[in-house]
């Protein structure tokens, strides 16, 4: 349920430019940034609500735009239910682990070596 050497991976990501980790498996939506790192928990089917928020428990589908000149990303969230677009403004600010709200999940991003 949770990476068990989250500083380890870190460096590994740095160290390769990532732009963004993706993961799903707790089905929880939420596209933020750690410790520079650009995160994106994509949820997905099975909804289960972020922990330390009272904000409702929706299944998501995210869909991610890479554009190559000049390079940027953007993630496009819809509830799966309603199919209407997931705002960033109905996300908390961040989340209890440490998580800040990505520019991503609003708005269209330059790619860099530093998340965001």
């Amino acid at each position: 349920e949770y990476v068990a050497d989250a500083a380890g991976l870190a460096d590994v990501l740095r160290a390769g430019c990532a732009t963004a980790y993706v993961s799903g498996h707790h089905a929880a939506y939420y596209p933020g940034t750690w410790d520079g790192l650009a995160l994106l928990a994509a949820g997905g089917v099975g909804a289960r609500r972020l922990l330390g928020d009272a904000g409702p428990a929706r299944s998501t589908v995210t869909l991610v735009d890479v554009w190559h000149e000049p390079p940027r990303i953007a993630y496009t969230t819809y509830d799966a239910d309603s199919l209407e677009p997931v705002l960033a403004d109905a996300l908390p600010a961040s989340l209890p682990s440490g998580l800040v709200l990505s520019r991503r999940a609003s708005a269209q991003w330059p790619i860099d070596c530093g998340g965001g």
